[in-house]
């Protein structure tokens, strides 16, 4: 006997054939409306009505429910893991980011849950959020695969970009969740992303949480990263005022040879100016001694 979901997808089926069947039936109304303009002599008219509207489309009550019914066949192909359903429903056009109306999880969502990271894949390759929260515990899919210790999706979900650093409902992203949980692996991965270790809303850092859950390995994990990043912060600002001092030398050395230099040029022009001088002097001296000589 086939289960509620695959009965779920044959009614998606029949859904979206009833919807198909109704648009081409109506493309083919607005082709012979257009056709008879023509006939008539109005073929610019008819061509305007014939191109499709660029306004937002507008889904019939058919239409909706049938979207509705096919995201919420995707939810449960994504939750029990299965591939080929994800990626049918998927090509169908099935709403990515459907919420589940009892506390707003995804697809996506649904499928961190439970690791199946081939169905996650499929959903984040056709483009599904991948920070879309559930509307209960404002958790990302991220959070709830940390939660969940679904080490893969964690991994994939920050290859896709995931926002390592998220706040759910109560304040806690997932690095604390890690913290809580005890997951050297994924807290392993969270670091390596870059996620922060201050405290959060919690009053509380990821490394306190780690402590006082009794993971100390954790803890001490954390605060040897916390410890390295600071040095590193350090390191890069000690650099920057090296560097800063260096420029500022050199600028100082050029600055210093080109005043040497305008100096040099100064005493060269004054001792040219006081030879032209003499010269002159006594070139005059001449002139006025042969003046007098011949009178």
């Amino acid at each position: 006997m086939p289960d509620a979901n695959d009965a779920m997808m044959e009614v998606a089926d029949d859904g979206a054939e009833t919807v198909a069947d109704a648009k081409a039936e109506g493309v083919a109304t607005e082709e012979g409306t257009a056709e008879a303009k023509v006939g008539a002599g109005n073929a610019a008219e008819a061509e305007a009505e014939a191109t499709p509207s660029p306004e937002p489309l507008v889904l019939t009550e058919e239409e909706a429910a049938e979207a509705e019914l096919c995201g919420e066949a995707l939810f449960w192909e994504a939750r029990h893991g299965r591939v080929e359903g994800v990626r049918q429903l998927v090509a169908r056009g099935a709403p990515l980011d459907w919420a589940h109306p009892a506390d707003g999880r995804t697809p996506l969502g649904a499928a961190a849950c439970f690791d199946h990271v081939a169905a996650l894949t499929t959903l984040i390759e056709a483009g599904a959020d991948v920070n879309m929260p559930d509307r209960e515990s404002g958790q990302t899919p991220l959070a709830t695969a940390v939660i969940e210790g679904s080490t893969r999706s964690v991994e994939r979900l920050l290859a896709a970009g995931a926002a390592v650093d998220a706040p759910d409902c109560d304040g806690l992203w997932p690095l604390m969740h890690a913290a809580l949980a005890g997951s050297k692996a994924v807290v392993a991965m969270l670091l390596k992303g870059g996620a922060s270790l201050v405290a959060g809303g919690v009053g509380s850092g990821p490394a306190e949480l780690a402590a006082v859950q009794g993971h100390a390995a954790i803890a001490k994990a954390i605060e040897d990263e916390a410890a390295s990043r600071k040095a590193a912060i350090e390191r890069a600002a000690v650099a920057e005022r090296e560097a800063a001092e260096r420029a500022a030398a050199e600028k100082a050395a050029v600055e210093r040879a080109a005043a040497e230099k305008a100096a040099a040029e100064k005493v060269v022009a004054e001792r040219a100016a006081a030879e032209k001088a003499a010269a002159e002097k006594a070139a005059a001296d001449r002139a006025a001694a042969a003046e007098k000589a011949a009178m």
